[in-house]
């Protein structure tokens, strides 16, 4: 069971897809617990990133160690659809995006931990050119621990700094 909710994004209008469901105005659960489930929810008011913003979400991934596999925050312009599921995490396959994964396991040429990566153009390898910061164990390397995690995503359009408050 994984599921957010958003705190800044109040009067958004949202797409939901695959397993996503919205449980309240602001809350929405992205897969049940279950196998091979897969869901995602865009915001239809987009984000100007020639202006500075801020985004505030509260994120829960579930109470099972080893669940798979995590979600990503991400910034597209090409559809309101999913990206590929599983190890694609709902971004792979998405051209022209910027993601901050939350990565809750191991796949090949990962860490053991629970991690943060942040990857741009839809490409997970953390090892490439499409990786713009590597990946790095959060929360003691489990974030899968019946926490509800307060996360704030900050873009400042003068430098061109993004800021990830885990």
């Amino acid at each position: 069971l994984i599921w957010f909710l958003f705190n800044s994004l109040a009067y958004s209008q949202y797409a939901i897809n695959g397993d996503a469901y919205q449980l309240s105005d602001q809350c929405f659960r992205l897969t049940p617990d279950k196998f091979s489930q897969s869901g995602s929810v865009w915001s239809l008011n987009k984000v100007n990133i020639k202006q500075d913003f801020e985004i505030s979400l509260t994120m829960y991934f579930g109470n099972k160690d080893h669940g798979a596999d995590g979600m990503a925050f991400v910034l597209q312009k090409t559809s309101n659809a999913a990206g590929t599921q599983g190890v694609g995490i709902g971004y792979q396959g998405i051209d022209t995006s910027f993601a901050v994964e939350f990565d809750t396991y191991k796949n090949g040429g990962e860490i053991t931990d629970d991690h943060c990566a942040v990857q741009k153009d839809g490409v997970l390898n953390h090892g490439g050119p499409y990786n713009l910061f590597p990946d790095f164990s959060i929360s003691d390397g489990d974030i899968e621990d019946d926490t509800e995690y307060n996360v704030v995503f900050k873009y400042t359009h003068g430098d061109s700094t993004f800021i990830v408050l885990f």
